[in-house]
């Protein structure tokens, strides 16, 4: 479930992803939720290397916990185990700030990892995913209560004045910014 590649953001964008799933601790079921560059109808089908570019929660084959994984092209990942249970209902949130850069990785409102390493470049296309898979006959499901993905404005201390004293601007200039989410 997601955008197949069709609707992308970038981390130059600052994405916030957040949806509240629900998934088993069976030793036959895979789930990935956040963002990468997976194909349209990608394959789930590995617990590691989903794609060149992962920002998203994942929990592994035999894993009953979820685990933060960013990864880059280049083949480098970094991988933080929560302990928090794939079994009950729970808020994944991921915040992504370019300006840092660093991933901040949010589970029922506490930050369980944050990455400053193995980050997708700046400019890389990603799209949103809830992904599952199992290895076995027996159908596992991924409940998905809602899921929300939007832009949200860079962190308010790394916002450059780029009007700084101008001489040709006369009067004030503000601006507004508001975000948007998609709920499904």
């Amino acid at each position: 479930f997601g955008t197949g590649g069709v609707g992308v953001t970038e981390r130059s964008l600052n994405p916030v992803f957040e949806a509240r799933i629900l998934g088993t601790n069976n030793n036959d079921h895979r789930i990935i939720a956040g963002f990468a560059d997976i194909a349209l109808n990608g394959a789930n089908s590995a617990d590691t290397n989903q794609s060149a570019n992962e920002i998203f929660f994942r929990k592994n084959q035999a894993a009953t916990v979820w685990q933060a994984v960013t990864r880059t092209a280049s083949g480098v990942e970094t991988t933080t185990n929560t302990v928090i249970a794939t079994n009950a209902y729970h808020t994944l949130r991921i915040e992504v700030d370019n300006v840092t850069p660093r991933v901040l990785f949010v589970i029922d409102g506490t930050v369980v990892a944050t990455h400053n390493t193995a980050l997708p470049a700046s400019g890389t296309r990603l799209g949103w995913y809830i992904g599952n898979a199992l290895e076995g006959a027996v159908n596992r499901a991924t409940n998905i209560d809602y899921v929300r993905v939007w832009s949200d404005d860079p962190p308010e201390d790394s916002i450059i004045d780029s009007i700084n004293s101008s001489d040709s601007l006369d009067g004030e200039v503000t601006s507004e910014s508001s975000s948007s989410a998609v709920t499904c």
